[in-house]
């Protein structure tokens, strides 16, 4: 058993002290150690123990790590410390020191990441014990800067998954801080007293005073995705569905065509169907989608109901219908935002996206995925890892809604390059003229921006 590793004053290490002990040399380092000296290094001292480490063509490797990475700074650091332990059969906090031994540069940087905070917060033992719930940490995301990636490592995400997370929202850093937290105030470990330590660590405790501490709420006993998902329901019945009604819904619906037409409708965003996808099972989704739809009141409702009916569940439908007409005025489920009265030059959602996403039926029903995937590749919009990722899904329309939410999360460019691509072909040189020249009125902007509000 490794001895734990405690601060001493300022991080520095006793005049005695000799670096890590035999327990901790023949250690594998987890993937927030790595964070962690990627975080204490420079990238040309980062350079030089990597060439140590890599056993296989190290200059080659790094010139691939560099060139791949879309970011410089700790993004490439962590990439090239993780790659030398992937690729590794017996990567050790050894190997580790000796490469810093080897570039003259300090090995008590290892007692350093090896040791945990021990520091002493404002709130009682008690509430740091407790699990955030997703309204205690909504506010986290606008405060951590361009320490995403690094915050998501540090509180205990692989490398691999901060690298999905990254790929899934490419252009939106606050999205990604957004699924970091989420995805980590899911697991068994996920305290106030894990988080703060995280951000004290990064240097971020002036973000502590944005974390918020209610107690009594159900949120802070979650235990993992099975009670998150019952909100739906919860959230259902408690604005006057009936608990029968709400149970069917979630039993008998078939959700991705359902999705697709809200999409299209303008009512959910691409986020929001990830998130309802993120879960394994039917009636889960179902759930969750359930619980967008009564958080957000109109339209979002009636566009739902409009939706079964096109896709065949005329019955429930219906009893939804008359279930909103019995409710009246006094129903909760009444939008009162102002969506014709606000100027175009307060909203953030890119017309080109709107555009597209009013659209999304009538692409993933229309087009095949092959000569505008390539073309894509091409052009640089898609890369090879994006295109197994759509080859993946069984279907043909799977495929295209796999692009679809690549192309919803990426830059104007890929809009336009789409657009070329259509073109190419004769067949959808109208779909491309259409796309291109769709209306986006004011409301439209108004209603996906309630989408990420």
């Amino acid at each position: 058993m490794f001895i734990l590793q405690l601060h001493t004053q300022d991080d520095r290490c006793p005049a005695d002290c000799t670096g890590l002990d035999k327990v901790w040399l023949d250690r594998q380092p987890e993937d927030k150690h790595l964070g962690r000296l990627a975080a204490k290094l420079t990238h040309e001292d980062t350079r030089k123990i990597y060439m140590r480490l890599q056993e296989v063509e190290p200059a080659l490797q790094w010139d691939i790590i560099n060139e791949s990475s879309n970011r410089e700074g700790f993004y490439i650091k962590i990439n090239a410390l993780y790659e030398w332990k992937d690729s590794s059969k017996y990567a050790s906090f050894k190997q580790l020191q000796q490469s810093l031994k080897d570039e003259d540069i300090n090995i008590h940087k290892l007692c350093q990441i090896s040791r945990e905070v021990q520091k002493e917060f404002d709130q009682p033992i008690d509430k740091l014990k407790l699990r955030p719930s997703y309204s205690n940490i909504q506010n986290l995301p606008d405060h951590i800067g361009n320490k995403t990636f690094q915050l998501g490592i540090e509180l205990g995400l692989s490398v691999v998954q901060m690298q999905q997370i990254e790929s899934d929202h490419v252009t939106n850093l606050r999205s990604q801080t957004e699924e970091v937290l989420n995805t980590w105030r899911r697991l068994s470990e996920a305290t106030y007293e894990v988080l703060e330590k995280a951000l004290h660590r990064l240097q971020l405790s002036r973000v502590l005073s944005y974390l918020t501490y209610e107690e009594g709420l159900e949120e802070q006993v979650e235990v993992g995705l099975d009670e998150e998902v019952e909100v739906g329901l919860e959230e259902a019945v408690g604005v006057g569905l009936k608990e029968e009604l709400a149970e069917r819904i979630i039993q008998d619906i078939q959700i991705s065509q359902v999705l697709d037409y809200m999409m299209s409708h303008l009512v959910i965003s691409s986020d929001d169907r990830r998130r309802i996808e993120h879960y394994a099972g039917q009636d889960e989704q179902n759930k969750a989608l359930l619980g967008v739809v009564n958080k957000r009141g109109e339209p979002t409702y009636s566009v739902f109901v409009d939706a079964l009916r096109t896709n065949g569940y005329t019955d429930l439908s219906n009893e939804l219908e008359c279930d909103s007409q019995e409710e009246g005025s006094s129903s909760p489920l009444v939008y009162t935002g102002d969506t014709e009265n606000k100027g175009l030059s307060n909203w953030t959602i890119p017309v080109f996206k709107i555009r597209l996403q009013k659209n999304y039926t009538n692409i993933i029903n229309s087009i095949l995925h092959g000569k505008i995937v390539d073309h894509l590749i091409t052009r640089d919009v898609l890369s090879t890892a994006d295109s197994e990722r759509i080859d993946a899904c069984p279907a043909n329309i799977e495929k295209i809604r796999k692009l679809m939410d690549i192309l919803l999360h990426g830059s104007e460019n890929g809009f336009i390059e789409f657009l070329n691509a259509l073109r190419e072909d004769s067949e959808y040189t109208e779909l491309a003229d259409e796309i291109e020249n769709t209306t986006v009125s004011s409301r439209d902007i108004s209603t996906m921006q309630s989408c990420v509000k």
